[in-house]
């Protein structure tokens, strides 16, 4: 992590990793065989949350794309960070491989807009690609509290104030477009 005044620096390191994976826990970690052999320890794909007292939600995924947990901070730069529930999975996402998590406060609490690997072993012939979590509260670890929302919660065509029609190319995370 590196933090500036401004976008145009100068930039100042961390200097260390706000959250290692975790060796004893098997969301992080896991011993491959084969084409990928090694010892892979993985904390991947944040998305953050700061809080109005300035602390920090850190959500991540681990090696398998098999859950999404949380880490919390007192503030951006007090290091490490803590997990939240032992570093338990805080959604259910009903055996499906998901990655790429995008958190937002709403009026009503929280959603987590997540992207689901077409390599899922549950996934029909004409799955979505997406999925939409809400939850009553942003920091939540109770996996019955982040319930499905939405199933294709975004499409890749969008109607224009004109009438017209516009349709971006296949993305694996959900992305914005500013016209």
């Amino acid at each position: 992590v590196a933090s500036a005044e401004t976008l145009w620096g100068p930039w100042k390191r961390l200097g260390q990793p706000v959250l290692e994976a975790d060796p004893c826990n098997p969301l992080e970690h896991m011993r491959r065989k084969g084409r990928y052999e090694g010892d892979w320890r993985v904390v991947a794909n944040p998305s953050v949350l700061v809080e109005p007292n300035g602390s920090v939600v850190l959500f991540y995924r681990g090696v398998e794309d098999t859950g999404i947990q949380m880490a919390t901070s007192p503030s951006w730069d007090t290091v490490p960070y803590q997990r939240v529930a032992h570093g338990r999975s805080i959604v259910s996402p009903h055996g499906l491989k998901v990655e790429d998590m995008y958190v937002f406060r709403t009026p009503r609490g929280c959603n987590m807009l997540v992207h689901v690997l077409s390599s899922s072993p549950t996934l029909p012939h004409s799955a979505q690609l997406s999925l939409l979590f809400h939850s009553p509260t942003c920091t939540t670890p109770n996996p019955h509290l982040w319930i499905i929302a939405a199933e294709e919660p975004y499409s890749r065509c969008v109607r224009l104030n004109n009438g017209s029609r516009l349709t971006g190319r296949p993305a694996e995370q959900a992305s914005t477009t500013i016209l």
